[in-house]
């Protein structure tokens, strides 16, 4: 038995090994990992997810600023893409619905279905620096970034 087990609710097999790892995108390569470091983290903002403390402590990690973060939809959160890029990283990360604005959201599949939706329709708004689109394919895609930023000054 290890003291680092810990029970993942949302996984099917429950019990496991917890980990965080800031990976380069080229190859794969783990640049940064940790096993659940909850007490390691530094003092922070009180009242933070989990997950946003998890990311902006993976980045603290990264020796300058300037780099552009992928994440899942885990770790999807408008004010924590605000955070990275007040710290200057760009933020993209897929997002689920519930953490969308209603302007954004795309019909489910059953009701595109019915009015014939098209494939590729795109739907997207801004706020300050965060950038919400939805694409729908077979189903509705939504992606949340700070990097059309980069784009717009390179």
């Amino acid at each position: 038995r290890s003291h680092l087990k810990s029970r993942v609710k949302f996984k099917k097999a429950g019990d496991g090994f917890l980990t965080y790892s800031l990976c380069d995108p080229a190859n794969g390569y783990a640049y940064f990992s940790e096993f659940q470091f909850d007490p390691l983290i530094p003092v922070m903002k009180q009242g933070l997810a989990k997950t946003f403390k998890a990311v902006l402590h993976l980045a603290s990690s990264l020796p300058s600023s300037g780099h552009h973060i992928f994440a899942d939809n885990l770790y999807s959160s408008a004010a924590l893409a605000q955070e990275l890029f007040a710290q200057g990283h760009a933020y993209t990360c897929t997002a689920r619905s519930n953490r969308v604005p209603e302007c954004v959201k795309q019909d489910t599949p059953r009701a595109a279905a019915e009015r014939n939706a098209q494939k590729g329709t795109v739907k997207w708004a801004a706020r300050g620096d965060v950038v919400v689109l939805s694409v729908f394919d077979k189903k509705p895609v939504n992606m949340l970034t700070t990097g059309h930023r980069q784009l717009e000054e390179g």
